[in-house]
């Protein structure tokens, strides 16, 4: 977040804040698969699905995924990451939801 977000948030850390929002199953059903590559020998892949579990529909899940492979300018120096981000939605009713999310990531060297 640019500027001053004391203003709005109070007094933060010096290293600044940071804007995160989580995925969350969807109403219509989503799958989704990418790959990517870029300089110093990236290659990236990620998915993303969401789907109901019951008929109903009141029972969702999300599974999103990220694999990240790539050098750096600093001999010996790499960055490798896998995230898995599953996450499952009950409706319990018209205006009561109850979300489970579960952050995975896998840091390799």
């Amino acid at each position: 977040m640019n500027g001053p977000a004391s203003v709005m948030y109070g007094q933060i850390t010096p290293g600044g804040m940071i804007g995160r929002s989580l995925k969350k199953p969807t109403d219509p059903p989503l799958h989704q698969v990418s790959l990517g590559f870029g300089s110093w020998g990236r290659y990236e892949a990620t998915f993303d699905t969401s789907d109901k579990i019951t008929k109903s529909g009141n029972v969702r899940y999300c599974i999103a995924g990220v694999c990240v492979t790539q050098g750096t300018q600093t001999d010996h120096v790499d960055y490798h990451r896998v995230g898995i981000l599953p996450s499952i939605t009950w409706d319990i009713d018209a205006k009561t939801s109850l979300t489970s999310i579960i952050i995975l990531i896998i840091i390799m060297q």
